[in-house]
């Protein structure tokens, strides 16, 4: 969806975070042989950025500015495979769905007075790249513990030990 010099800046950016972090990629798709930064880099560059569907009616709906600027800074359509095996990558529909559940529950911790936190790499990608990481596909995310009773009734008993 989004055109010509924003995808380019935005497929560079992804291809410099994840070449940098190299020794990781590597040992998660090809753990017999290393993969030169030339190989990767070519390949990526060939994946087409964008959504490979309309996003979903939920984020559209709950996070239209979500929306909005993956449709500036798309990641990757599909997750790139390199000599067969898939590249630790998120997609832009499964990087649009993570910040927009990340929004909500922001929204649910403000709701019952606290506040949510971002953690290591979603707290890291959020100050580097203001989105997620490519490679990085889950949101670390913490509350104060002694409200965790709120999130989870279960846990009440937990927190009041």
């Amino acid at each position: 969806m989004a055109g010509g010099a924003n995808n380019k800046a935005s497929k560079h950016l992804q291809l410099k975070s994840l070449l940098t972090h190299k020794k990781n990629a590597v040992g998660l798709f090809e753990p017999s042989r290393q993969v030169e930064s030339q190989v990767l880099t070519e390949r990526l560059l060939q994946e087409e950025l964008g959504w490979s569907k309309a996003p979903p009616t939920w984020v559209s709906d709950l996070c239209p500015e979500v929306v909005e600027h993956y449709n500036k800074f798309p990641s990757f359509k599909r997750v790139p495979v390199v000599h067969g095996f898939p590249l630790p990558v998120g997609t832009t529909i499964y990087s649009a769905e993570g910040v927009c559940t990340l929004s909500a529950v922001k929204q649910l911790a403000a709701s019952v007075g606290t506040v949510l936190h971002l953690h290591a790499g979603a707290h890291l990608s959020a100050v580097l790249h203001g989105q997620p990481i490519p490679w990085d596909v889950d949101i670390d995310a913490i509350v104060p513990f002694f409200l965790f009773g709120l999130w989870h009734p279960s846990s009440r008993n937990v927190a009041a030990a």
